[in-house]
């Protein structure tokens, strides 16, 4: 039979078998959650690509429909391939260059910020690392008063916008919005 002595030796070498695994677990856990992210901004970037992706398609193929009631000769004048459509922001001026840069100051965690949306969007991260880095210095912070309509969805803008600062609303506002007096 064993002995008190014997008997906490095994105990304590089955609490560090036990910590052992819960901290096995916690890093699983932590490596599960970091993977369901991935996951979550790859479906979202899926989501970004179709919403492009469904209207050129269905373009091209409304486009071979209308082709196939036109003869072989005809549709060589036409090409098989449909045309492409950009959009470029050229500067209209031979001398554009030579309008300075105005660099407004910004924290590294603003200009980081600004990146990652400009990254975040359709048409701007076609933009070449110059254009970004220069759009990134040149932008400067406004702020707007609660409730403020900046930008409506649907609208045609030429600024960029990026939200820096954003406080969750606090009960009482959120009553305030709801029940309006």
């Amino acid at each position: 039979m064993a002995t008190v002595q014997e008997l906490k030796i095994l105990l304590n070498q089955k609490l560090d078998d036990i910590n052992k695994k819960d901290e096995m677990i916690k890093f699983l856990e932590q490596e599960m959650d970091e993977k369901d992210a991935l996951i979550r901004h790859l479906k979202n970037e899926i989501d970004k690509f179709k919403q492009v992706v469904r209207p050129l398609t269905k373009e091209i193929v409304n486009r071979r429909k209308c082709c196939h009631d036109v003869d072989d000769d005809e549709r060589h004048k036409f090409g098989d391939r449909p045309k492409r459509q950009a959009i470029s922001a050229e500067p209209l001026l031979n001398g554009a260059g030579e309008f300075p840069i105005v660099k407004i100051p910004k924290s590294s965690k603003s200009r980081e910020l600004i990146k990652a949306a400009i990254l975040d969007n359709d048409f701007m991260k076609n933009l070449e690392p110059t254009q970004i880095k220069e759009t990134v210095d040149c932008m400067y912070p406004v702020e707007y008063a609660a409730g403020s309509l900046i930008i409506k969805e649907g609208d045609v803008g030429s600024i960029v916008y990026v939200m820096e600062e954003r406080r969750p609303p606090s009960e009482e506002e959120k009553a305030r919005t709801a029940n309006p007096h």
